[in-house]
C-alpha cells in the first residue's frame, strides 16, 4: 500500500504546504512526502495555539528541528488565546494560520494528515449531531476550504499503519496529551466508541470509512445536479420558484441551501443554514404565498414573491437611478435598451423626435401607465401588482419614461409608445439582459 501511496504523493502539485504538528500522523506524512518527492517545493507550517504551555513549546521545537535537519522551510504561527478558548476557536485560528502560510509561500495546495480513523470519527460525530448527506461523507481527499485547495492523501491509511511506518524508519514523534482527555467528544469517540464497535464487529472502522467514501460518490452526483438546477433557477438575489418546485425534493433542499451559501454566506458570517432554517425556507418556497417572509441570520430575510424567493437585506431602499436616453438607447440595472430604425409595421416604436424628452430610470412616486384602451391612466404600482411583479424586483425595473408616464417596461409593457404622435422616423426597442420577471410567464 505504501508503494501505491508513494506514487500518489508524487502526483500531487509541485508546490505544497504541509500542516505539521509533530504528532505521529503529520510526521509520517512528512516522511512519506520526503521519500516520494524530496524537499523540492515542500513547505511546512506549525501552529502553536498557546494552550498547552511547555508541552506545546516542545512540539514546536521538535517541528523546527525536524525541518531544519532536512532543509524544509518552516513557518511557525504562535497564537494568543483569548478569554475561554475551546475547540472551535482553535480550529478556526488554525485554518486562518494555514491561509496566511499559504499566501506567504505561494503553495498550490495545503496537505493535511487526516487518516482512515479520523474519517470514521468524523462520520460518527456528524451522525450523532445530525447531518445530511454532505456531513455523512466525512472529509474529502481534495477540497477547497477558505479559498485553499486542501489535500488529504492519507485517508486510506490507519493511524496504526502510520505509526508502524515511523517505527520502521526509527523516526520519533510527539504525543499530544490533550488527545487522551475525555472532555472532548472526539476523544471519547476515539477511545471508547470505536474500540467498542471494533469489539462488537471487527473491521467496523474500515467499514465506516468505506461507507463515507461510497456516500461521497452519491454526494458528488447530487451536487452536480444541484449546480445545474441553480444555473437555471438562480437569478441575482432571487431563486425562481418553478424550476425548484419541479425538481425532486432532495434537490429542492440542496438548492435552497446552496443558493443561500452562494449569496448570503459569501457576505455574512453565517455560512450555512441550520436544518430548522432550511425546513422553514422550504415551507416558504413550497407552501407560502406572495408577500410571506422568513427572518434569517445576518439581518436578512427571505421574501416569497409570485415567481421567486428573494434574499432581502434590512438596508435602505434602492436609491433612485436615471440615465439619459440617446439615439442608440441606454443601459440601467444591467439591462440594455437598444434603439434602431423601425419599419412601418412596428406599432411599439419610439418617435425619434421624442428621444430627447425620454429617460431610462427606476420608478418614482406618481408614475403612471395607460390602460388597455390608451385613453385612461392608472398608477404604475397597481399595474405591477396586477401583473404579479415580485416586490423586490419593482425597484430594479428599468423604465422608459417621459415625465411621469411610463412608456415601456422590458418584457411587460409598451402601451405608452403606441399613443405617441410625432412626425418623422421611428425607432424600435430591443431589451437585452436577464429579465427574471419574464421567465415564469
Amino acid at each position: 500500500m505504501m508503494k501505491t501511496l508513494a506514487d500518489r504523493l508524487r502526483a500531487l502539485p509541485e508546490r505544497l504546504l504541509v500542516g505539521f504538528s509533530g504528532g505521529a500522523d503529520s510526521t509520517a506524512l512528512m516522511c512519506l512526502l520526503l521519500g516520494a518527492r524530496g524537499t523540492k517545493g515542500l513547505y511546512a507550517v506549525h501552529v502553536n495555539h498557546g494552550l498547552r504551555g511547555a508541552e506545546a513549546d516542545a512540539d514546536e521545537a521538535f517541528a523546527a528541528d525536524f525541518c531544519l535537519e532536512r532543509g524544509i522551510p518552516l513557518m511557525i504561527e504562535r497564537l494568543t488565546p483569548g478569554g475561554n478558548p475551546g475547540e472551535g476557536w482553535a480550529r478556526q485560528a488554525r485554518w486562518e494560520s494555514f491561509r496566511r502560510a499559504m499566501e506567504a509561500c505561494g503553495a498550490e495546495a495545503l496537505v493535511l494528515a487526516h487518516h482512515r480513523d479520523d474519517q470514521a470519527e468524523t462520520l460518527l460525530l456528524h451522525l450523532m449531531r445530525g447531518a445530511g448527506l454532505p456531513g455523512l461523507c466525512g472529509m474529502p481527499e481534495d477540497a477547497v476550504i477558505m479559498g485553499m485547495r486542501v489535500l488529504r492523501p492519507l485517508l486510506g491509511c490507519t493511524h496504526r499503519e502510520l505509526c508502524d511506518e515511523l517505527t520502521s524508519r526509527g523516526q520519533t514523534w510527539r504525543e499530544d496529551a490533550s488527545n487522551s482527555e475525555d472532555r472532548y467528544l472526539r476523544n471519547r469517540v476515539r477511545h471508547e466508541l470505536l474500540p467498542l464497535m471494533e469489539a462488537l464487529q471487527p473491521g467496523a472502522v474500515d467499514k465506516i470509512a468505506e461507507t463515507a467514501a461510497l456516500l461521497r460518490t452519491d454526494e458528488e452526483l447530487l451536487e452536480a445536479e444541484t449546480q445545474e438546477l441553480l444555473k437555471e433557477a438562480s437569478c441575482g438575489n432571487a431563486l425562481l420558484l418553478r424550476p425548484v418546485l419541479n425538481a425532486p425534493e432532495a434537490l429542492r433542499r440542496r438548492a435552497v441551501r446552496g443558493w443561500w451559501q452562494r449569496l448570503g454566506g459569501e457576505r455574512l458570517d453565517e455560512r450555512a443554514l441550520s436544518r430548522k432554517q432550511t425546513e422553514a425556507a422550504l415551507r416558504l418556497l413550497c407552501g407560502g404565498r406572495a408577500g410571506d417572509s422568513l427572518n434569517l441570520p445576518g439581518g436578512v430575510r427571505l421574501y416569497r414573491g409570485w415567481h421567486a424567493l428573494h434574499l432581502v437585506s434590512g438596508k435602505a431602499e434602492q436609491p433612485h437611478c436615471a440615465v439619459p436616453l440617446t439615439e442608440t438607447g441606454g443601459e440601467l440595472f444591467g439591462i440594455t435598451l437598444t434603439l434602431s430604425p423601425a419599419d412601418d409595421s412596428d406599432q411599439g416604436a419610439l418617435p425619434s423626435a421624442c428621444v430627447s424628452r425620454c429617460v431610462l430610470r427606476s420608478r418614482q412616486p406618481g408614475d403612471w401607465v395607460r390602460t388597455g384602451d390608451g385613453r385612461h391612466h392608472r398608477s404604475l404600482q397597481d399595474e405591477l401588482v396586477d401583473r404579479h411583479m415580485d416586490a423586490p424586483w419593482r425597484d430594479i425595473l428599468p423604465l422608459l419614461c417621459m415625465d411621469s408616464e411610463v412608456l415601456a417596461i422590458p418584457g411587460l409593457y409598451d402601451r405608452g409608445l403606441k399613443t405617441l404622435c410625432a412626425e418623422g422616423p421611428r425607432l424600435s426597442l430591443r431589451w437585452e439582459g436577464k429579465l427574471p420577471w419574464t421567465l415564469d410567464r
